[in-house]
């Protein structure tokens, strides 16, 4: 595009002497080639090195330059060539250019050198570029900016698809505000991300950082309204200043427990973030981090961080509580201020130090003073108009000016002796309890104006019981007694209910009723506690339990029946039949399992061609300790021998204590010669105890005819 040109020849503004001599730098000069014209400083007038750098025009001739502009090499003053060597600070700044084309003589470009122009789309960069600002960044503002290109030549920078990095891409230099893309990855060799680097990127929804980034800038991500949720990988260390400040679509982020570095304005106006965890490593949460982040309803404070910035949390409006760790010894001027609906807030006794307006306009409804704190500064609670009561320590040695401005509070002072007093109590309503004995100290060094009333009476008595609805306790009505009132006496109901039974007090003291010294506030709670029964165990010849013992009333047990040797368990008391027993205590119980003599089996077996046995016909069952008589009887020309476990008693008497299996055995009758009548001439065979013989002639003889003698 052509434009109508204002100034044809070079046309001097301004001549400015830096030095005596004659020197011309610092002189500023407009000067155009036909087409435009641009301002410029000149930097260097020595013959051999006259320099010039493109400097800001007027704020009246800025909107006259526009469309595509290259920069020249060179410019012409005073009838001496001035080399073109830097940009410098704001030198386009506000002009509707939409192009620029840097020539190979610029070797730096300073801050906001292009800030404000808003039809700027392209920045042309050569290779002698080796200083591009990355503190505040060079194109800030620029909302339709689109794409830096790089020289492949220059030795500092590169582009790709037109975002900017040095020339190893470890760092991320700009990404352009214009470009269109929703989504992008950071590529996984940076290791930095520059300041300003995302600044105002307000089309880019989702962003993420690979695991190399280390740091990320001041005011890197600053703007990115569409931007809903950021995931910070463990190798982030560091977060600049204002990084995701004004990030109003955001609503979740995810820090590492790696990160050591939190930069001020960190996430101020943040107003959709609804939780954050801060890592141990962090120090301090610092100056305005989380400044107007109404959704803000869940913090995290991890133990390790030391300190709560100023501001840190002012205007956090959702916020309702707090947990700070005990590693917390400060919190700075207005860090919780404006937080209306925090209604309660745990500070650690470390903290030393809690700042001016430190919880103006909170919504907390009661407050700890911590032990090491010394002083309450001005307006610390002011304005905090649920707060109605506060006890303030033998500690506070100063109370700030209006420290409760705005609060109808009821205040019990703890030292007898007044705390300085900076006209604390001035915009409210209060009534001072103070030590018996000390009103007039009080009196004398406060002062009796008409907001402040005095009431000289007794501590506080809180009894309370550990169990709901359970003991009756006994004690005065402390309102009634007078200041020298200096013995209570205090009693809970001893007598057993529900079953349980009055222990002792929190403190550990027995006695019931007590009598107390009333010189100090009075926290006690009267401890029941549930009755213990003995569960006895049963012990028997047949057998025995395990698992009595004492248990408390209510309380779940098991028991196991053990039989002993030649008995059979049967059942328990409740008719269950299983070993071991699961009962809920509810009085003393004495354990009475059954228990039954176990029946042994009894196999007699015999040869009934030769004899019988009195109990036969099979298998008997019979119980332990049956004592019983075996007889075994032989047939006509048999004999009882011996049982298989080779006793020889017939009859025998046997006490089953085990499973028996015998058999009878029998054998032929034996009978003397003298009951054999046969004809001995005759040769004959004869059986003598089972043996074969050979009778001839009253002799005996053996089957090999040896002679044996009968007796």
């Amino acid at each position: 595009m052509k434009r109508t040109i204002i100034f044809i020849a070079s046309t001097l503004l301004a001549i400015t002497h830096l030095f005596a001599d004659s020197s011309l730098v610092g002189t500023t000069f407009n000067a155009g080639n036909g087409e435009y014209y641009m301002c410029y400083i000149i930097t260097s007038d020595e013959v051999d090195n006259r320099t010039a750098a493109l400097y800001k025009l007027p704020p009246n001739e800025r909107r006259q330059l526009s469309g595509d502009v290259t920069i020249p090499e060179s410019v012409e003053y005073s009838d001496n060539t001035y080399t073109v060597t830097s940009i410098q600070r704001e030198a386009l700044m506000q002009t509707l250019v939409t192009s620029v084309t840097i020539p190979s003589t610029v070797t730096t470009i300073e801050p906001d050198a292009f800030w404000g122009c808003s039809q700027l789309v392209s920045v042309y960069v050569p290779s002698s570029v080796v200083s591009i600002d990355t503190i505040v960044g060079i194109v800030n503002a620029c909302y339709n900016f689109q794409a830096f290109i790089v020289d492949p030549n220059n030795q500092k920078y590169c582009s790709e698809d037109g975002i900017l990095f040095d020339k190893t891409k470890t760092t991320i230099v700009t990404y352009p505000a214009g470009k269109t893309q929703s989504t992008y990855s950071i590529p996984n060799t940076v290791t930095q991300i520059a300041n300003k680097a995302f600044y105002k990127s307000q089309n880019i929804e989702s962003i993420t950082i690979p695991n190399s980034v280390e740091k990320i800038g001041k005011y890197a991500f600053n703007g990115c309204s569409k931007i809903s949720s950021i995931v910070l990988p463990n190798s982030v260390i560091s977060l600049g200043d204002g990084a995701f400040e004004d990030c109003d679509s955001l609503t979740t982020v995810t820090i590492s427990d790696n990160l050591e570095y939190m930069g001020t304005y960190l996430f101020s106006y943040c107003e959709k973030l609804e939780s954050i965890s801060i890592p141990s490593k962090i120090v301090e949460i610092p100056l305005d981090c989380f400044r107007f982040c109404h959704s803000l309803s869940s913090i995290t404070i991890s133990e390790g961080v030391k300190k709560i910035g100023e501001r840190a949390f002012d205007a956090c409006s959702r916020l309702t509580t707090i947990d700070l760790p005990n590693s917390i010894d400060t919190i700075r001027t207005e860090a919780f201020k404006d937080c209306y609906s925090l209604s309660s807030i745990t500070i650690p006794d470390g903290v030393s130090y809690i700042g001016a307006s430190a919880f103006w306009g909170c919504g907390i409804k009661s407050f700890d003073i911590p032990t090491n704190l010394l002083k309450i500064e001005e307006r610390t609670f002011g304005e905090c108009r649920k707060l109605d009561s506060i006890t303030i320590p033998e500690n506070i040695t100063n109370i700030g000016y209006e420290a409760f401005r705005g609060c109808d509070i009821t205040i019990a002072m703890l030292s007898s002796l007044p705390p300085e007093n900076e006209t604390a109590f001035l915009g409210g309503n209060y009534t001072i309890y103070v030590p018996c004995g000390s009103l007039d100290a009080y009196l004398q060094k406060w002062g009796c104006e008409y907001w402040l009333r005095y009431r000289p009476t007794p501590y506080s008595l809180d009894l309370t019981c550990n169990l709901e609805n359970l003991g009756l306790l006994y004690y005065p009505n402390v309102e009634e007694l007078t200041e020298c009132d200096s013995i209570i006496e205090i009693a809970a109901e001893n007598s057993d209910y529900n079953y349980h039974h009055f222990a002792r007090w929190s403190d550990g003291n027995t006695d019931n009723p007590r009598q107390i010294p009333f010189n100090d506030n009075i926290q006690l709670t009267a401890i029941y506690e549930l009755d213990t029964f003995l569960i006895h165990d049963y012990i028997g010849e047949d057998g025995y339990t395990t698992g009595g013992g004492y248990y408390k009333y209510g309380e779940e047990i098991t028991v196991t029946v053990h039989p002993n040797y030649g008995y059979d368990f049967l059942f328990w008391e409740d008719g269950s039949t299983t070993l071991t027993w699961s009962f809920v205590v509810g009085g003393e119980m004495i354990l009475n399992p059954i228990f039954v003599k176990h029946k042994f089996k009894l196999n007699i077996t015999f040869d009934d061609t030769k004899g019988w046995v009195n109990y036969y016909g099979g298998e008997f069952l019979l119980e332990y300790l049956t004592e019983i008589q075996l007889e075994a009887t032989p047939h006509e020309t048999y004999e009882f021998d011996r049982w298989s476990d080779g006793n020889t008693d017939n009859p025998r008497t046997m006490i089953i204590d085990r499973d028996i299996e015998l058999t009878a055995y029998f054998r032929e009758a034996s009978e003397g010669i003298e009951d054999i009548h046969i004809d001995s001439s005759i040769p004959h065979k004869i059986i003598i105890d089972g043996q074969v013989y050979i009778l001839r002639e009253d002799k005996i003889y053996t089957l090999q005819g040896q002679e044996i003698i009968v007796p």
